[in-house]
């Protein structure tokens, strides 16, 4: 756990970067300078002991740089990120069910930390581009963003970090020197990884569980996953 106002500043620290074109930003090929495309990360609870991180946000665009389009960009990450204690896409369609999140909160209540739950963020903080030829500038892309990934993790300081998808968590598994092959992503799915915190624990992205429950033993329903991956957390909070 650690202070909102430490988090906020370094999140603001990122969007500034974004804004100017500098630090890891500067020259970044997914960067739209234009202000149209912009960064999403640092969502939900700051002061939290769980930490999501998937891979790049969703959506996906054609272009680098869009025309400004009649909106005024916020001056801050501050004034931008809204403040929910969870962001309203994550609970649409198939995504994560409503009783996950209660599972976790009931945990919390029991454990008397009220304020605490969950921090959402991507490793890299921009949109791929989509269309032919641009795969260089999202893998370029990522190469610049990876530099914030891990002290946007030192600042949150989370006791438990849940990487989505199998990108995501090469990417975590590298930071924090984690020594595992992923030969099939099902034989790393809700393990928990490292012997000190923050501990990490890989998940099927949401979007793509559907066609992954047959690999995963035990658990044939998208329902049971989710609680399942409940239980993994609470029980690594409770360790």
């Amino acid at each position: 756990m650690a202070s909102d106002k430490r988090v906020e500043n370094y999140l603001n620290r990122i969007w500034n970067n974004w804004q100017f074109g500098s630090g890891p930003c500067q020259d970044c090929p997914n960067r739209d300078n234009a202000g149209c495309y912009t960064p999403y990360y640092g969502d939900g609870i700051l002061d939290a002991e769980i930490a999501f991180v998937a891979e790049t946000p969703g959506g996906g665009r054609d272009i680098q740089n869009e025309d400004q389009l009649d909106w005024e960009l916020p001056g801050s990450f501050s004034a931008e990120r809204g403040g929910a204690s969870k962001p309203g896409w994550i609970t649409d369609g198939n995504r994560i069910p409503d009783e996950f999140f209660d599972s976790v909160d009931a945990w919390f209540e029991g454990t008397g930390q009220y304020d605490r739950g969950i921090y959402f963020t991507n490793a890299k903080k921009c949109q791929d581009i989509d269309g032919k030829d641009m795969e260089w500038k999202n893998i370029k892309a990522k190469l610049h963003c990876r530099e914030y990934l891990k002290p946007e993790m030192n600042a949150v300081d989370p006791e438990v970090i849940v990487v989505f998808g199998e990108k995501a968590t090469d990417t975590t598994f590298d930071l924090y020197d984690v020594d595992e092959y992923i030969e099939a992503f099902n034989d790393v799915a809700l393990s928990v990884y490292r012997d000190n915190e923050p501990y990490v624990i890989p998940s099927y992205h949401w979007s793509n569980l559907f066609r992954n429950l047959r690999h995963i033993d035990g658990i044939d329903n998208h329902d049971a996953y989710w609680e399942s991956l409940a239980d993994t957390i609470e029980s690594t909070l409770d360790s």
